[in-house]
């Protein structure tokens, strides 16, 4: 089982060369039925396991980190700017797509997470969708290898998002691609960080013990694979576990709750002293909530693998991003009601530093991801068809561009659809008018003018606030000569809407301000 970590590494650097091309897909071949082998060991402590990436060899942790290394300060180094190539993979029919907003969301911890060692991700392209149900729910590695083999983008680091990344919340291969479980990634979740450290090189901080299990007392001081058991004296650090001096000494290779501190329960080395694993590092297996950092030898090693093992990721001009300002959203006004489903034209302020918008519209005013949908537009400006009639709706935007995914979304709108006119309404005498002024001072009256063939029989006019409220109403017949005047001496300054609604029950509004 140790071997595929080696032979994975062995044939990342063949597979940038195409006369290497026929190797690459027998060894692949070889790693999927090793590495689906390493997925049922994975499953047993749990149904899902957290980390399906296999251990790394000694030898391959002595040569990717061959000698002590010097602790990485923030700001000692230029920044790593990693390009990255996002799939998102769905069924043969095309659904179970990973929201848009939480990609964006897992990015955007995803950066905050590597920040402090001044190494940034950004999005080279467009996010690419499959549609492949063996992919999307592949129960082992065959799956995923194939998935990789099939649609990595050379020069950039792959990052797919599935159902079921082979019973686990996700796994990398060292150098090659990072596969993430869509209930495992979110703005609270640090599998992606997890896995990223894995992609540059790291292993686990408790290296030796998967697949074995601590059973309490003192630990042995070799485990049955040869592995020698750290001391928390740390006098075998560079040789023991991890190899890296500043990670303590960890036994747990299960997911744990810490403590107020960030430690587990009580453990013993070797020697019989006692101490608690500490479970604020990213590649232990603590809950989302213990880990927060790499530590800062962690940080050089991953720094160094990138220049020495991956300088292709840095082929590529590097990306001048800054992060873009808030925005808000213009039309339909908050409140707005009687909406035509047939269409209805959204508008919002411009974002400075924003290449595009995620618009967002729901049923519900949290965004639950089954009643919400989804849209990513260019300009300030967006069209969405056929809702729901008489319905509630909220709508919100967030700026973005191809690093800060993690920018404020707007304040959330809501408005009110109107219900279809049938097709006998339709026919019956409509309701046509004009307001003028739309922009008036307080005190001002609005004048409707109607169309001459606008049948005003009993219609009921009402002028509305921006919550709803009728502030003034009246009925009126056809003997008005088609004009009518509405007061606004009791009206403060805000929104307004004159709603006519005919004898027919056809229901027609204008918006008005007052200042």
């Amino acid at each position: 089982m140790t071997i595929f970590a080696k032979l994975y590494l062995k044939i990342s650097h063949l597979a940038r060369a195409k006369k290497y091309k026929t190797m690459k897909k027998i060894i692949l071949f070889l790693l999927c039925v090793m590495a689906s082998i390493h997925c049922a060991i994975a499953q047993t402590n749990s149904q899902t396991s957290f980390c399906g990436t296999p251990p790394m060899t000694r030898a391959v942790q002595e040569r990717l980190h061959p000698n002590a290394v010097q602790p990485y300060l923030r700001g000692s180094g230029t920044t790593i700017y990693v390009p990255l190539t996002l799939h998102v993979l769905g069924t043969d029919g095309g659904g179970g797509y990973a929201k848009k907003t939480l990609v964006y969301e897992a990015l955007c911890t995803l950066q905050g997470d590597f920040a402090p060692y001044d190494i940034k991700f950004y999005i080279k392209d467009s996010i690419l969708y499959h549609n492949r149900t063996a992919w999307y729910d592949h129960a082992d590695f065959t799956g995923g290898a194939d998935m990789v083999q099939n649609t990595q983008v050379p020069n950039t680091c792959n990052t797919y998002f599935v159902a079921n990344p082979a019973g686990n919340c996700g796994y990398a291969w060292y150098g090659g691609s990072i596969v993430l479980g869509n209930n495992c990634a979110s703005k609270d979740s640090h599998t992606w960080a997890h896995e990223a450290g894995h992609y540059f090189s790291l292993p686990h901080t408790f290296v030796g013990w998967e697949g074995n299990t601590y059973s309490g007392g003192p630990a042995p001081a070799f485990l049955p694979s040869g592995e020698e058991v750290e001391l928390v004296d740390r006098t075998n650090c560079t040789t023991a576990a991890d190899q890296f001096c500043d990670t303590p000494t960890d036994f747990i290779n299960y997911r744990w709750n810490c403590d107020a501190n960030g430690e587990s329960s009580p453990l013993q080395d070797p020697n019989g002293t006692t101490f608690k694993a500490n479970g604020t590092y990213f590649m232990s297996y603590s809950n989302d909530g213990c880990m927060n950092k790499f530590s800062l030898e962690q940080a050089a090693a991953m720094r160094g693998y990138i220049n020495s093992n991956l300088p292709t990721l840095l082929s590529h001009p590097v990306p001048n991003y800054a992060m873009p300002s808030n925005v808000s959203g213009l039309l339909p006004l908050d409140s707005t009601i009687n909406i035509p489903v047939a269409g209805v034209s959204f508008t919002w302020t411009k974002s400075i530093n924003a290449t595009k918008y995620l618009f967002e519209l729901s049923r519900t005013s949290i965004f639950a991801n089954s009643s919400t949908q989804e849209f990513t537009a260019t300009d300030t400006v967006l069209t969405v068809n056929n809702l729901y009639q008489n319905r509630k709706y909220y709508w919100r935007v967030r700026p973005l561009n191809e690093q800060y995914t993690c920018a404020t979304t707007s304040p959330v709108n809501r408005f009110y659809t109107g219900f279809l006119v049938s097709t006998e309404a339709a026919v019956s005498p409509k309701i046509d008018f004009t307001v003028q002024p739309t922009l008036l001072s307080q005190g001002a009256p609005i004048l409707l003018q109607f169309s001459s063939d606008t049948d005003l029989a009993k219609a009921q006019i009402s002028l509305l606030d921006a919550t709803g409220k009728t502030v003034f109403s009246t009925i009126i017949n056809d003997s008005i000569n088609d004009f009518v005047r509405i007061p606004t001496t009791n009206c403060s300054a805000g929104v307004y809407f004159v709603q006519v609604q005919g004898a027919s029950g056809a229901v027609s509004a204008r918006r008005v301000l007052v200042y």
